[in-house]
């Protein structure tokens, strides 16, 4: 189906001029892409471009990421089996296992301890981007490491049960459609299946206080497993409830009736505010989030909960949920404001004990903003401010989708150069869609209801031009992959740069109709939950349509915009086409022949990588990133 101009669905039939360029081994794609990455390296040639490059602030950012130089013991200070080291701007862990001289960059872990020695299981993603992982089986005894056994194109889940591995494997790239498990020493050649993954579901595995758990889910649902020593699946009862959370011998459910949150211990109070994201019935902790800040309770026997742990303002709890998979006296946490470098925390039954570290991240302020969205529902936003002086430049970031949150504690890490011109503020959008809030949020901005997250951006992006005092012209939006969406009809919306100037993609979900009506793509049927189905009727046709940035732009493409795009050959999330086809409709070019003859990139420029994935790779991550901050600071910096 993919390439073909025309698409007909039961109900009516549309042309897409530029499908061809779907077949990325096409002669045309190949060319396109030569084409945009060659306007793409000489726009980077250009001086102003390599003056930010050089700036102090760029220098900065490209030694942290490369140097590792925000390494902190974080799990060491607790009763932690492993050395872990947390890359804070990689945003990566590394493990250090005895006798191997390097160390892992590990996806998840997992072990099983054992008198002789412990079995360790982790998964590492070796792929540089592309998103391929692979399984290693240690055994360590005695200061002494050995590797048992390995297996390749695997997903990222693992879990030790009993003497056994749990793993996801598949056959397609990146979907992974079932749950196997082989013995820890006899290795992958046993590994037999025991749950197939249907292709609307996703699953998480888990451990909590020794209980190993199956989370399946269809983001609109979830049902929870037990998995007992013998791999067996026992579905968690009553398994009615939509939304279940594992705390070990205990869960936390949703009451859809009271729209509350209940635990299946009747001791446990839970909070009354919040959406939990992590219960544990042994230690008596849940956390929960709202609004952004994430906050740590205990909870007493018929008690009212009391906090033990917040952010304060919009952040992250880190928990060491490895240490947690047993029943450690002491555990590790990582908290991370917004406005501030990561606190190490260890945290015991009766303490909360704050550990100093050698993280550096200058002052900023954080300031919660209210806005109204089209439908009259009010919606916050984030903005952080670095400067003591007035920002000049706004850039605003928005996702919406699949529930996750915000990652506000990310903001040096991700925006470190534009912060260090002490111009720019960052604002973030806590859209519907997005996991800021409570369940219902999520939900609110799913489906063909996706145009109340574009709605919630817009009102967000206006309300922090008004309160900053910050002109159009200086402000830029970024989104990367399902942000695409509110990013890209911001551009449908106001072509001519009547609400801001510039717009930075990253592997941007751009085609949704095309994507979303071809089920031969791999994550087309298991997006449907989230994204909807254009195939289901006029109606939802129509309103997929509405939020689709590829079929919203004015024919004649954009003309006070300017934009940069990144993706990837690799990448099988987000089709490189994607992207690519959007920067021909952002110029106004409907066909491939126009693009072809094109002379002028027209102030959109696409970046193409070889044999990148979703995510780039560490060793291009930063650089790229800092290319691209330095075109949005030309652009509206200098105005």
């Amino acid at each position: 189906m993919a390439g073909e101009e025309v698409r007909t669905l039961p109900f009516l039939e549309w042309r897409d001029p530029l499908a061809l360029l779907e077949k990325q081994t096409s002669p045309e794609f190949s060319a396109l892409c030569q084409k945009e990455n060659a306007w793409h390296t000489q726009f980077i040639k250009s001086s102003k471009i390599q003056d930010f490059i050089k700036s102090d602030g760029a220098k900065s950012y490209l030694s942290a990421k490369k140097n590792n130089n925000f390494l902190t013991d974080a799990f060491r200070a607790a009763e932690g089996r492993y050395r872990f080291d947390i890359n804070l701007y990689h945003e990566s862990i590394y493990l250090s296992l005895p006798g191997l001289p390097e160390k892992i960059d590990v996806s998840q872990f997992d072990y099983a301890e054992r008198a002789n020695g412990d079995y360790i299981v982790l998964t590492t993603d070796e792929s540089e981007g592309q998103e391929l992982y692979t399984l290693y089986v240690y055994f360590s005894h005695a200061n002494k490491t050995k590797l048992l056994w390995s297996l390749k194109n695997v997903g990222p889940s693992c879990l030790v049960v009993g003497d056994k591995v749990l793993y996801t494997r598949g056959e397609k790239y990146h979907i992974f459609d079932e749950l196997a498990t082989f013995p820890l020493k006899e290795g992958p050649v046993t590994a037999k299946s025991i749950y197939k993954i249907r292709e609307t579901e996703n699953i998480l595995l888990s451990k909590v206080s020794r209980h190993a758990f199956l989370t399946v889910t269809d983001y609109a649902h979830n049902r929870l497993y037990r998995i007992s020593e013998s791999s067996n699946l026992e579905p968690v009862k009553p398994a009615t409830y939509k939304y279940q959370i594992p705390g070990g011998e205990q869960f936390i459910y949703y009451e859809s009736e009271t729209g509350k949150y209940k635990s299946t211990n009747p001791l446990h109070v839970l909070p009354s505010e919040g959406r939990p994201l992590y219960y544990s019935d042994f230690h008596e902790l849940v956390l929960t989030i709202r609004d952004g800040v994430q906050t740590l309770w205990r909870l007493g026997k018929g008690k009212a909960p009391e906090p033990a742990l917040t952010t304060g303002v919009p952040g992250e709890i880190q928990l060491d949920k490895i240490a947690l998979q047993g029943k450690p006296k002491i555990f590790a946490a990582i908290l991370r404001r917004c406005d501030m470098a990561p606190q190490l925390i260890t945290i015991s039954k009766t303490a909360v004990k704050l550990h100093k570290n050698n993280i550096h991240f200058p002052k900023a302020k954080a300031t919660v903003i209210n806005a109204v969205s089209a439908d009259h529902t009010s919606i916050k936003g984030l903005i952080i401010t670095t400067s003591p002086e007035p920002p000049t430049n706004l850039l605003v970031y928005c996702y919406g989708a699949y529930g996750h949150p915000t990652r506000f504690w990310a903001t040096w890490g991700s925006y470190g150069p534009l912060l260090a011109t002490g111009k720019w503020c960052i604002c973030y959008v806590m859209p519907r869609g997005g996991g800021d809030d409570s369940l219902e949020q999520i939900h609110a901005g799913r489906k063909y209801n996706r145009v109340k997250t574009i709605d919630d951006c817009e009102a967000v992006i206006k309300a922090a031009q008004i309160l900053l005092g910050i002109r159009p012209e200086a402000t830029a939006l970024y989104g990367r992959s399902a942000g695409g969406i509110p990013i890209g009809i911001m551009i449908s919306r106001y072509p001519r740069g009547e609400l801001f100037k510039a717009a930075w993609m990253e592997a941007p979900f751009v085609d949704i109709m095309r994507t979303m009506s071809d089920l031969s793509i791999p994550l087309t049927l298991n997006e449907t939950e989230e994204f909807g189905n254009p195939t289901d009727g006029p109606a939802e046709f129509a309103a997929m349509a509405a939020t689709s940035p590829m079929d919203t732009l004015p024919s004649g493409g954009v003309e006070g915009i300017n934009v940069i795009l990144r993706t990837g050959d690799n990448d099988r999330q987000v089709y490189a086409y994607e992207p690519l086809k959007y920067a021909q409709r952002l110029r106004g070019s409907q066909t491939i022949d126009a693009s072809l003859k094109n002379k002028y990139p027209a102030g959109i420029y696409l970046f193409c990588g070889k044999h990148e994935g979703h995510f780039y790779s560490k060793n291009t991550h930063a650089m790229a990133r800092v290319e691209d901050m330095a075109a949005l600071n030309i652009w509206c910096a200098q105005n």
